[in-house]
């Protein structure tokens, strides 16, 4: 890519991540070329934002561009990067065997011309050429070598925005891949601050970081050198911290209408939870009848739990509740 040519992405996935990277990049004046999705419906509603081709067939996906973002479910990635990977080598080989060729051809009229020169004193043949007289690569060979099907130098560069994908489940089958993962929950009823929102990035190489790199900052101010390990890691974390606690609170907006009332009277105890951990470490702020070791609260709980035929929760209550004085204790 020249210095004055727009950045042209496109992404495999119209989901909640590849809505927003593809909004964004947008946004920043990145090209968008192409949004596929096995729904077409749902490809054609995102890249119509951005102005993009909508695609639902993975044969259909056009590798000329800067980098082909993968926003895909975590368990389809890897199939995902191997089917492109065969069709994409399938098309880019009978384009290397015709530069080869193309060189042979050059090479020939040039020694025709070249006043039947032969091979020199040593025995060996002249490299092959290009027009301008320079040694042309070849696979096999010292130097730079030319890409071949299923090896190094391939032109695609892809990327996954996955949390919890080794980047080796992707580099097996590209070269030059990396990782472009938004540690945030996104969904499409809601609009996370994007210049707020942590981007792990991780490469094969050096020019496919840079690029990665180029691109998180054009959406947020906090970029990260993340391996795949540490991100695996960072992943469970954000499972914990998001996931499980968004779930805790659709538990209390359901004990909550047990007892007949608006869920806005927990906003601000939620508000309040969230907002002192800006301050403070999560464990140093930890209260309620578990840190305590308040165990007649804890009973009471617990069996109006499964007065209300809610077993499975009372488990979850008895669980986290030993899990937190645990951690108190903890030495």
């Amino acid at each position: 890519m020249k210095a004055h040519e727009k950045i042209t992405v496109s992404l495999a996935g119209s989901g909640n991540v590849g809505s927003f990277l593809a909004g964004e990049l947008f946004k920043a004046g990145v090209q968008i070329k192409q949004i596929y999705s096995r729904t077409l419906a749902n490809a054609q509603a995102l890249a119509t934002k951005v102005n993009a081709e909508a695609i639902d067939s993975i044969e259909s996906i056009d590798t000329d561009v800067d980098l082909l973002i993968i926003a895909l479910p975590d368990h389809v990635i890897p199939e995902f990067s191997k089917i492109l990977s065969s069709i994409y080598f399938a098309k880019a080989e009978p384009d290397i065997e015709s530069q080869v060729d193309k060189a042979k051809s050059e090479n020939h009229n040039s020694d025709a011309k070249a006043d039947n020169a032969v091979a020199d004193s040593s025995g060996s043949d002249k490299p092959l050429r290009g027009t301008s007289g320079s040694e042309m690569p070849v696979a096999g060979t010292s130097g730079t070598e030319m890409p071949v099907a299923g090896t190094s130098g391939s032109n695609l560069l892809v990327a996954s925005t996955s949390g919890s994908v080794h980047i080796n489940e992707i580099s097996k089958y590209f070269t030059k891949c990396g990782v472009l993962y938004p540690l945030q929950s996104f969904t499409l009823k809601t609009n996370p601050d994007p210049h707020t929102v942590p981007f792990c990035i991780e490469a094969t190489d050096w020019e496919t970081a840079e690029l990665l790199r180029h691109l998180a900052s054009l959406i947020s101010k906090d970029v990260r050198d993340v391996d795949s390990d540490q991100r695996i890691l960072i992943h469970m974390a954000a499972v914990f911290a998001s996931n499980f606690t968004n779930h805790m609170i659709a538990i209390a907006e359901d004990v909550i209408n047990k007892a007949e009332q608006n869920f806005d009277i927990l906003r601000p105890l939620i508000t309040e939870t969230i907002d002192r951990l800006s301050k403070f470490s999560p464990s140093e702020v930890q209260t309620g009848p578990a840190v305590r070791d308040d165990k007649e609260t804890l009973d009471k709980h617990i069996e109006l739990l499964g007065s209300l035929a809610k077993k499975e929760l009372s488990d979850i209550y008895s669980l986290i509740s030993e899990s937190i004085l645990k951690k108190k204790n903890k030495p």
